[in-house]
């Protein structure tokens, strides 16, 4: 649960924040074939939800990486939802897959742009 000084739906704080990634769809026959760019909307510990200019299916696998000031980082994340917007799509994101040194990196954003609300009760 996370505290902070309003009510919050969600298991993890979103933190609104706008960087640029790209994307590759995994599973497909070749590499590189199925690469797309976003920009981020939000960001949490738990996933991202971006805008992005390519289409994505929901259940799609995406490796991702993503600039976070003066990091980059590389994920994995699951697509979980899609809301078709203005010449683009909203596509949220679920990680599935952070490596240690890059989980460093994402917590430390996280605590440097919206502090007091990643503690648990």
């Amino acid at each position: 649960m996370v505290v902070s000084m309003f009510q919050e739906k969600r298991n993890a704080v979103r933190v609104r924040s706008i960087h640029l990634l790209t994307f590759e769809t995994m599973g497909r026959a070749e590499a590189g074939q199925d690469l797309g760019m976003a920009r981020t909307l939000n960001i949490s510990e738990e996933g991202i939800l971006i805008e992005a200019y390519k289409e994505v299916h929901e259940g799609a696998e995406l490796e991702i990486l993503l600039t976070l000031a003066d990091h980059c980082i590389t994920t994995r994340g699951r697509v979980v939802r899609i809301k078709p917007a203005r010449a683009c799509w909203k596509v949220a994101l679920e990680f599935t897959e952070v490596s240690p040194e890059d989980r460093v990196i994402l917590d430390s954003f996280l605590d440097n742009n919206f502090p007091y609300t990643r503690y648990s009760l």
